[in-house]
Order: structure tokens, then sequence, then C-alpha cells
């Protein structure tokens, strides 16, 4: 699918986090659009990479980690490496424009769903990095030095879960409250 940079730009510059508050869902029109743009960066070249990280605003950057979640699900629901790619591309164009640490839980994410798929995931990660920006490289290469334990999906918050349609998610963990009876 080839897709209109400046249109999918102009499209994400009009969506607002609250937009998404309560479905906590993508739209159909904005999955296919950051799945175009996803790649268009993967296929272009560097100088192209550079312009797309660089229309990135703080303020539509939250699309991106949605965009990654989504498809790391999927790569796990239909065991697609291609869509395990994607998932990582979106958070590479992202490039920590918003705040590196809001990667780090789709990252982990992404991490997760990886050796889900049965793949070498440090050797995954680091074969994407080429097409890293200097905001997300030392931010996935830190990660990647990290302690397993750091790394994982508990880490963040999240556990593996199913969705409504009884599909694998990624879903909050819920810990108990730890204080005592009296």
């Amino acid at each position: 699918m080839s897709i209109d940079i400046d249109q999918a730009f102009e499209r994400f510059r009009k969506c607002k986090v609250f937009d998404f508050w309560k479905s906590r869902r993508l739209t159909e029109d904005l999955v296919c659009l950051l799945e175009g743009v996803c790649d268009r960066y993967a296929s272009g070249s560097d100088e192209d990479r550079a312009n797309i990280r660089s229309r990135v605003s703080k303020e539509f950057s939250f699309l991106f980690f949605m965009f990654c979640s989504l498809m790391v699900e999927k790569a796990v629901q239909q065991q697609s490496q291609e869509c395990l790619k994607k998932g990582l591309v979106a958070l590479l164009i992202e490039d920590g424009e918003f705040d590196w640490r809001e990667n780090m839980g789709p990252l982990s994410k992404a991490y997760h769903s990886a050796c889900l798929l049965g793949l070498p995931a440090k050797e995954f990660f680091l074969s994407m990095m080429w097409l890293a920006g200097p905001g997300m490289g030392p931010v996935v290469r830190g990660f990647l030095e990290a302690e397993p334990a750091i790394r994982s999906i508990s880490a963040f918050g999240w556990q593996e879960g199913t969705n409504a349609e009884g599909q694998f998610a990624y879903v909050p963990l819920h810990r108990q409250n730890s204080i005592r009876a009296l």
C-alpha cells in the first residue's frame, strides 16, 4: 500500500489522546496509515527515515505506541514476524519524541512477543537497529543489555491474557493489595 506521507501526518495531527481514552483502540483508517508509514520508513533511504522521524510530534506520538502494542499482539495471534517488525518500526519512528521512557512498555511487549514467536529476541532487535534514529538506538541497546527481570512485561505492569474475542492480548497486571488485615 502506497500512502502519502504528508496526508498521513496531517491525519495524525488531528488525533488527540482523549479521543482514544474510552476505546483504547485505533480506528481502522489510522491502522492503515500507520502501517503504510512503517512500510515506507523500513523501505526508505536514511534521508527518508530522518524525514519521517522529524514529523513526529509529542501531541500524537501516542499513536505509534498504540500501533506497536496492537501489532505485537497481532504478531502472537497470527504467529507473524512481519507484524512484530511493524510494531518495532513504529517505536523506531517515534524515536523517543515524547519521552523515551514511554517506549519501554511497548518495547517490553515487543521483546516478549519475539520470545513467544520462538525468535532469538536480542538478535532480532539488533538486526533492526539499522532503522533506529538517534533517540531510540541507545534506548533499545540499553534495554537489550538490561537484566531479564527489567525487560519483562510484568516490570511494566503487563501480563499475558486474552481480549474480549478470546485472542492473545497483553492485559494489565493486577497486584493484590499489600495492606494486611488488622
